[in-house]
């Protein structure tokens, strides 16, 4: 991916789920001189964005996700993209000598179990970290 700044850096990674680094940097020069700074996408609008990556895989979601994550930046890390995960150490849970082949199941994972159309959570081995399935199966 090319990128010239961490923010821009978080909208190509943003960009490039389930679609080719190279599709990505197609688009991505005309995304970053439109939108150089988190304030500037905070204020886009949908349409505007939306315009910019219809060509790009699931570009309704990802329009909404930039635009979340830009106000997300500007509301809660004064438009700045941290430098350090807060307490997120995907390896953490996993023993040393076991990190080099957790990187392939994570990746298998997301490709068979935790799809981005159609997730199979009812299937999957991790329902009580994963967040998501958590905050839409709370039973009252």
């Amino acid at each position: 991916l090319h990128y010239d700044s961490p923010f821009h850096l978080l909208i190509a990674v943003i960009l490039s789920a389930q679609c080719t680094d190279k599709r990505v940097n197609m688009y991505t020069p005309e995304i970053f001189r439109r939108f150089p700074n988190p304030e500037d996408l905070a204020s886009a609008s949908f349409e505007e964005v939306y315009g910019l990556i219809r060509s790009i895989s699931f570009p309704n979601n990802k329009a909404k996700h930039l635009i979340g994550m830009a106000k997300m930046l500007v509301e809660d890390f004064d438009s700045i993209v941290p430098s350090e995960p807060d307490e997120r150490d995907l390896t953490a849970g996993f023993a040393p000598e076991l990190r080099p082949k957790a990187h392939h199941w994570l990746i298998l994972h997301g490709r068979y179990v935790c799809t981005a159309r159609k997730p199979k959570c009812q299937e999957c081995g991790l329902q009580d970290i994963c967040m998501e399935y958590i905050s839409n199966n709370i039973i009252l």
